[in-house]
Parts: C-alpha cells; sequence; structure tokens
C-alpha cells in the first residue's frame, strides 16, 4: 500500500495538464475521508481528502485539467511517479456542455414528461445564460450542444444567433477548432424542408451537427406522438431524408429501445443502412422508474443483452471485406464495451471518474448547472456568479467516490458481481448518478441489472484467437488504425 503525502504549497497560478489516469476502483470511504483506492495494476493508494479531490478530476480518457501550483501539483507529480496518470502536451483545456434551452416540446411521446414542467425564463435570459459559459470558456476547447425539450423550436431566436456570433466565417480560423456547436432534436421540424434547407446551411457554414432520436422501425415507434396522438415516425425518417438531402449526412441517430424494439436490434441495423442511408447508431434502454408507461414498456435486461450480443455477430459478418474494414453498420454502443474490454475502464462513472462535474456539466434553462445531463443536483447557477474553473467541492467528490464504490462492489445487490473477473469495467446498468436519481440511495439493490458476462465472454474468445481484426469490426473508429490488428485477422 502506498499513502501519498504532500507538503503545503502556495497556489499562484493555475497550470494545464493533459492527463489520463488508469482504471481503478475505490475500495473504502472512511469517516475521517481518507479513500482507499486499487488501480489496474494492483496498487493500492490511501489519499486524504484533499488529495482525492484532486485526483477525482482526472478522467479515464484523455482531457485537459486546470491544476493550481503547490499542492495540486505536488499530488499531480505523485500520481505520475506511481505510473499511474499519464500526460501528454495539449495547450488549452476542454469542456463539454449540454444547454437544456427549453423544456418544451412539439411531442408528447408516452415516456417522457419535460414538456409539463415549462421554465419561467425570458429569451433574452436564456441568451445571456449562454453567452456567460462561452464567454468563461473562451480559453478552452468546447463542445456546446444544445439540449431540449425540444431545441429546434428555438433555432431562430437563441441557437442561429449563438452560432453566428461566436463562430466566425473563416473556415481555418482557430475558434472553428476550438469551439464546436450541436443539437440533438427528435427530427420534426426537418419534415419542413425549408428548415431542413435552413440548418444545413449552417452545418455547412459553421460545422453545427445534429443528432436525432427514434425508437426504432414503425412498428417499434408507437410510443412517439403529438399531443393529439398522431404518431411521430414519419415525420422524423422525413426529416431525416431532407437533411440528406441537404447535404447533412453525418447523424448522430439514438434509438431509445422499449419492449418492441429489443426484439429485432438486426432488423432495425438492415432497415437504417439500407434505407436510411445511416451506418451507426446508439441503442439506449428505457429504464423502468417514474411513469406507468416507461416501467410497462422497458425491456428486459436479458433481451437487450442477447440482442445486443447477436447485433455483434452481424457486424462481424458484415464490416469485414476481405482483409479490409468497412462500415456497414456500427452500434457505438457495441463499440464501447469492446473499447471497455480492451482499455479495462468503463465509459461510465462506475469505477473511474467520468468527468461530471469537471469538465462535462448540463445547464437548464434558467441557468442551474447541473454536473451531467442525468443528474438531478445542483451546482450553481449560471447568472449567479457560478464559476466553471472552480473544483466540485471535497464532500461532492467523496459522495461520488462512495456512489461508485458500492455500484462497482455489488451491482443491483447481486452477490454474484463481486467475483466476475470483469467487474472492474462493466456498467452494470448505467450511469450510478442516473441510477441514483431514478431509485434513490439504495439504486444498485434496485435499478436493472444488465449483466454484460457472456458479451465479454465473447469478446474475451476473439481476443484469444488472435482475430482481432473482428474487433475492428465492431469498433472501426478506435480499432482499425492500431498496429496490432492486421488485415485479415492476427496480431
Amino acid at each position: 500500500m502506498v499513502a501519498l503525502t504532500t507538503t503545503e504549497g502556495q497556489e499562484v497560478k493555475r497550470e494545464y495538464h493533459f492527463v489520463q489516469i488508469s482504471p481503478y476502483k475505490v475500495l473504502s470511504v472512511k469517516e475521517d475521508g481518507r479513500v482507499f483506492v486499487r488501480f489496474s495494476n494492483g496498487l493500492t493508494v490511501v489519499l486524504d481528502q484533499d488529495e482525492f479531490l484532486v485526483m477525482s478530476r482526472i478522467p479515464a480518457h484523455y482531457a485537459t485539467v486546470p491544476f493550481n501550483t503547490g499542492k495540486e501539483i505536488e499530488v499531480l507529480n505523485n500520481l505520475k511517479k506511481l505510473g499511474v496518470v499519464h500526460e501528454i502536451d495539449r495547450p488549452k483545456p476542454s469542456f463539454y456542455f449540454v444547454y437544456k434551452v427549453t423544456k418544451g416540446c412539439n411531442l408528447r411521446c408516452k415516456y417522457c414528461y419535460e414538456w409539463a414542467n415549462p421554465e419561467k425564463i425570458s429569451q433574452k435570459a436564456k441568451l445571456e445564460v449562454a453567452d456567460k459559459i462561452l464567454s468563461m470558456t473562451r480559453d478552452a476547447y468546447t463542445h456546446f450542444v444544445f439540449h431540449g425539450g425540444e431545441p429546434t423550436l428555438y433555432f431562430e431566436d437563441i441557437i442561429a444567433p449563438l452560432v453566428e456570433k461566436w463562430i466566425p466565417l473563416a473556415p481555418h480560423s482557430p475558434e472553428r477548432k476550438r469551439l464546436k456547436f450541436g443539437m440533438q432534436s427528435n427530427g420534426i421540424r426537418f419534415a419542413d424542408e425549408n428548415f431542413a434547407k435552413k440548418f444545413a446551411e449552417y452545418h455547412k457554414k459553421y460545422g453545427l451537427s445534429v443528432g436525432i432520436s427514434l425508437d426504432g422501425m414503425k412498428e417499434h415507434n408507437w410510443l412517439r406522438q403529438f399531443a393529439d396522438g398522431t404518431p411521430a415516425w414519419d415525420y422524423t425518417v422525413t426529416g431525416i431524408r431532407n437533411l440528406h438531402k441537404y447535404g447533412v449526412k453525418s447523424l448522430g441517430l439514438i434509438i431509445v429501445v422499449n419492449d418492441r424494439s429489443v426484439k429485432d436490434f438486426i432488423g432495425i441495423a438492415e432497415w437504417l443502412s439500407s434505407d436510411l442511408d445511416i451506418h451507426r447508431s446508439r441503442f439506449n434502454p428505457l429504464y423502468p422508474a417514474g411513469h406507468p408507461e416507461v416501467i410497462k414498456h422497458a425491456p428486459d435486461p436479458e433481451d437487450y443483452i442477447d440482442q445486443t450480443l447477436k447485433l455483434a455477430k452481424w457486424e462481424i459478418e458484415h464490416n469485414i471485406d476481405g482483409d479490409q474494414i468497412k462500415q456497414e453498420f456500427v452500434s457505438t454502443t457495441i463499440a464501447d464495451h469492446v473499447e471497455a474490454m480492451l482499455m479495462r475502464s468503463s465509459n461510465v462513472c462506475v469505477n473511474t471518474v467520468c468527468g461530471r462535474g469537471m469538465s462535462f456539466f448540463a445547464i437548464e434553462p434558467n441557468g442551474d448547472v447541473k454536473p451531467c445531463d442525468h443528474s438531478s443536483r445542483i451546482l450553481g447557477n449560471v447568472l449567479d456568479g457560478w464559476d466553471v474553473w472552480k473544483p466540485v467541492p471535497p464532500e461532492l467528490a467523496l459522495e461520488w467516490a462512495q456512489q461508485s464504490w458500492h455500484f462497482s462492489t455489488a451491482m443491483g445487490g447481486h452477490p454474484e458481481c463481486e467475483s466476475c473477473p470483469y467487474r472492474q469495467f462493466c456498467d452494470g446498468g448505467g450511469c450510478p448518478e442516473f441510477l441514483h436519481d431514478l431509485y434513490g440511495d439504495d439504486y444498485w439493490k434496485k435499478a436493472p441489472r444488465y449483466c454484460w458476462k457472456k458479451f465479454y465472454k465473447f469478446l474475451d474468445r476473439i481476443i484469444e484467437s488472435g482475430d482481432l481484426i473482428k474487433l475492428a469490426a465492431m469498433d472501426p473508429d478506435h480499432l482499425q488504425e492500431m498496429p496490432w490488428v492486421a488485415p485479415g485477422g492476427g496480431a
């Protein structure tokens, strides 16, 4: 066991370090604030509250993190000496914001009631919220995503003016590289060809991107409807076709999986790739909590994982052409699990910090700041002086550590998780912060248990066989350029 000790150092200035921390698990949190952490290399470290606060800001993926000189730099250097923090040069910090510009929506989906609590804030104040954040992060790499509700309802009044103000037209301007804008939409307004054409102009001029959510094919989409009960599927699909027509090809698509769509992931993938010319999508399950309609139509976890496994095998069959990788269709959900398996680190905040409340924030219409879009806790308000550069309070960092510890040691209250060889990076059902909001303090006992053991065993067999091109077929963005993935298989 290694005890990290530091001396008091005076904070003189802030330094930015582009760093990544090795996968770790919080073993326990003591009453005196000490945190026991075990890293993937077997090293166990005990940190005091201040040291853990510094370490908790370092994500499992590379990101630029601000450190004050003095004690924070000393903690960072100690972690680097232990070989659990790695650093490369990068000049600017990076942030990701989800701005829920409205709770209003043009749909009344049976599993979403965001629209039922409309915001009470003026359009002018909403613009001020966004401007303050963008001014605050002027020296950072920033991804700013408009969310809702349905953000396209405010395209003309808020989104377009902000994009025009902050993104210059010069294609090689530093601002074009530093700042990216996006939207997450239900796609309905794009069914209006004039609106789709207008958005396409902003996509081309300013790099404004869009993601669209759908529940699958027409027979899966009955939960998405207008206030009068009219189904929404035809409008969304027409919107996607209109965007393609005007040159917006790189759509980020999310399939919200319900009890119908969970039966046919391969059918959905074939339909998306052949009929809609969409070759990648996430598959996000409904969670059985809250409104009765959500509980009634949430997918069975076993069905969800079985269909994911079938789709993974389909991807291997269809994404390999001789000794080359192609992208007939890629589930980014599967890609995340392949990467987690290889890195031995979950892509959600189960065993390590995910960036919530440090580099990732969700902003409510009134300026309330949350650590992520899955959380209900408030960190402050943009209009009342919240500062993105101020670290989260130590007690909150410790609470998140405790939360991850509970989740990673007994996910869903199932003892068999404790002896599972994949526990270190299995998400067990999703984001702990999100599940905590849905199910309360003992969420790990109540939340649906997504056991990925059979899926990880499938990946293990591929790794053991040495036919690693199959992994690249499921995660081509990250793996096909790596030197250990040889064309035609083998290591």
